[in-house]
């Protein structure tokens, strides 16, 4: 949460180093001592008429001292309340005031499933999509959140999935920014890998508490989505609004892959197999620059009317690229040595899938496209099972669904709408000081250096009474009899 509140009262006498406070105001409550001290001593030390035989015997003597004999303070009681005095102010904690916050920040998680850019009824096809109104409802809390708490919420907008996290900061979210981003997941987020302090997810439906410990929750709602949930070219199966199945004849056209010039051949031979187990025609299977336009006049094929398009990312233009010539590198289990790494190009449509440790994108991934950013394998995967399974669910995760399907659980009601902001807010650290500042004693060194001297002078002078009592005890006559 936002941070704690302050009570604090200045201490002028700092205002040339900058403002101190009292961290502890309720330690000032310590001031009455010395002043019951003083009282008390008065009290015990006011004299007494007594009506002795022998007294007109020392009448002179005692006018002329009875009046400073009355007043006077001893040394031990003026250095003992000193000494309070200083350990009141210590046990009050002189400190610097609290730093302002430069805010919370805020991760955002935007489930960016189909089912998110539909409308929230049926009835109206034109009305709000799923996706704009949860994003309203947050960036509507978020408001309220500043306005309460007078500091800035910071957004980090991400998306579905770890690995294509967008660099995306903004002190206020808007509908339009979340709307717009691109539909990279068939599937919701795997909300357990951001369920931690800070994260705010945005999504259509409710989850359940015990899947939602920490991040905040912005859902929609919405009503059901009957159609097609699977089609092929024998025809398609609709999902109807009481949860029944029906099939229709009529298949869809069959899809289709492009496969670019200089992509790995160990790539290449593994989308065609892929390819031909899902039924999807090639458009232009050429591995050469030279024989790619004369391959694609003869098949007719078009990288743009394919479904899934395989391509080796071209170097950046303004030559800011460095080739590595070697590597080892892997995932999902699996390694192999790529050769003449340069990094593939990203977007905001494709985003990183596969980096290597000085953080190269070697494989760029997006719905329909995958970019590779290496030149080839010079050596061979060492479990070539795990390479191929990995590589496999790539090319079934960014294939994209024929137009209208969409799998059951993205057309079942969302149900009704849910605001839970999240319980517990990260605090951006203030900013650097200046340059300028640095030549100047901190306040918080101020501060503890100022309470190191209060606690020390107050324990010498406390030492100090004592024995100046002890002294002046000592001194005292022996009352006669």
């Amino acid at each position: 949460m936002v941070g704690e509140t302050w009570w604090y009262e200045s201490l002028p006498l700092a205002s040339a180093w900058g403002e101190l406070v009292f961290l502890e105001p309720w330690g000032l409550l310590g001031l009455a001592a010395p002043v019951a001290l003083l009282a008390l001593s008065l009290v015990r030390r006011s004299t007494r008429e007594s009506f002795l035989g022998t007294a007109r015997f020392f009448e002179a003597d005692v006018q002329g001292s009875e009046g400073q004999a009355r007043r006077s303070v001893p040394a031990w009681l003026i250095v003992a309340m000193v000494a309070l005095l200083l350990g009141t102010l210590a046990l009050a904690r002189p400190g610097a005031p609290p730093e302002p916050l430069s805010g919370v920040v805020i991760d955002l998680v935007v489930d960016q499933s189909p089912s998110m850019f539909h409308p929230v009824r049926r009835s109206d096809p034109g009305g709000p999509r799923r996706i704009d109104v949860a994003v309203e409802a947050f960036r509507a809390w978020a408001e309220r959140y500043e306005a309460e708490n007078a500091t800035p919420v910071l957004v980090r907008l991400s998306s579905s999935e770890p690995s294509s996290w967008r660099a995306v900061t903004a002190p206020a979210l808007t509908s339009g920014s979340a709307g717009d981003l691109p539909m990279v997941s068939r599937a919701e987020p795997l909300w357990a890998a951001f369920d931690r302090p800070g994260f705010v997810w945005i999504t259509d439906r409710a989850i359940p508490s015990n899947e939602r410990k920490h991040a905040g929750l912005f859902a929609s709602g919405g009503e059901s989505l009957p159609g097609p949930i699977a089609a092929g070219p024998a025809g398609s199966i609709d999902w109807l609004a009481d949860g029944t199945t029906s099939f229709r004849v009529g298949g869809a056209e069959a899809g289709k892959v492009f496969i670019g010039p200089r992509v790995p051949e160990s790539l290449v031979q593994l989308m065609r197999l892929w390819a031909a187990d899902r039924g999807l025609a090639e458009v232009n299977a050429e591995a050469s620059a030279e024989a790619s336009a004369e391959a694609s006049a003869e098949t007719g094929g078009d990288a743009r009317s394919a479904d899934l398009r395989l391509t080796r990312s071209p170097p950046p233009e303004d030559g800011s690229f460095t080739v590595v010539e070697s590597r080892r590198v892997g995932r999902d289990g699996w390694e192999a040595t790529v050769s003449e790494v340069f990094g593939a190009a990203t977007d905001g449509r494709v985003t990183p899938w596969w980096v290597d440790s000085d953080g190269r994108v070697l494989v760029g991934a997006g719905i329909g496209e995958i970019r590779v950013g290496f030149g080839g394998f010079s050596e061979p995967p060492d479990d070539p099972a795990a390479f191929a399974v990995s590589w496999i669910g790539l090319f079934d995760r960014m294939r994209p669904v024929p137009q209208g399907v969409l799998p059951p659980e993205e057309r079942v009601a969302a149900g009704s709408p849910v605001s839970a902001p999240p319980q517990r807010l990260p605090v951006l650290p203030p900013p650097p000081p200046a340059a300028e500042d640095s030549q100047r004693i901190r306040p918080d060194r101020l501060a503890a250096l100022l309470r190191s001297v209060l606690a020390g002078s107050a324990a010498l002078l406390g030492l100090l009474a004592v024995a100046l009592l002890a002294l002046a005890t000592d001194r005292r006559p022996e009352r006669r009899r």
